[in-house]
């Protein structure tokens, strides 16, 4: 099935010219050497001058994953204005038309929620070490604490720095495809795992990752029969 991204790039004031640039050259990269990459649109707000607004659609999730984490280009334009952006978010879709032909709507209704102490810390972990992407952020005002809301290839979490949400200490169980894939892709962004892949007497292989707050992050796959 299809894989979609609406994303949104926030750039520093007065640079949006030079990320819209280095954003429309990867753009023509991506469609031209990623197979996977179906369709990529950038979007120039009238309104704000400090946005770049995105729509991606891969060929699967995979596709999507093999372009976001692993891909040249992108890896590219992180390091040529990367710098220049105050932020990057996404909401991962998929298309409509073909969730109504196979006759489900897949939609996540239970999102997990865990306390962290530090938001900027927090996100410093699940953004750049394990490739979640922010979607919103609420915050009464200024100096107030944090809540956020990630997402990873269609997987969502909240974090909150409120101290009455919950307590620090929770956990949480994703089931993905390639759970040593995760691993790699983690431990190639310096993240370590409490506990390595391993098999389980349950059918899956699992790992565990515990976040600076010490929240249990534990992912899992069905073991191969092979």
């Amino acid at each position: 099935m299809k894989h979609a991204v609406i994303g949104t790039i926030e750039v520093k004031p007065g640079t949006r010219a030079e990320v819209l640039r280095a954003v429309l050259a990867h753009r023509e990269r991506s469609l031209r050497d990623e197979p996977g990459t179906l369709q990529f649109e950038v979007l120039v707000p009238n309104d704000d001058a400090n946005k770049i607004l995105l729509f991606e659609l891969y060929a699967d999730t995979q596709a999507f994953e093999e372009h976001f984490y692993r891909g040249e280009s992108i890896a590219r334009t992180k390091k040529e204005v990367g710098h220049l952006m105050a932020s990057l978010t996404g909401v991962h879709s998929k298309l409509g038309g073909e969730l109504a032909a196979s006759g489900t709507v897949e939609q996540q209704t239970v999102i997990p929620q865990l306390r962290i102490a530090s938001a900027s810390r927090s996100l410093e972990f699940y953004v750049g070490g394990l490739g979640f992407t922010v979607d919103w952020k609420h915050q009464f005002e200024p100096g107030f604490p944090l809540f956020v809301r990630l997402t990873r290839t269609g997987q969502t979490i909240f974090l909150t720095e409120h101290v009455g949400d919950c307590e620090v200490g929770g956990a949480v169980y994703f089931v993905v495809p390639d759970v040593d894939r995760c691993y790699a892709e983690f431990s190639g962004r310096g993240v370590s795992a409490a506990e390595p892949p391993t098999e389980t007497s349950w059918g899956t292989r699992e790992m565990t990752i515990t976040d600076p707050d010490g929240n249990r992050l534990r992912f899992a796959s069905e073991r191969s029969s092979g």
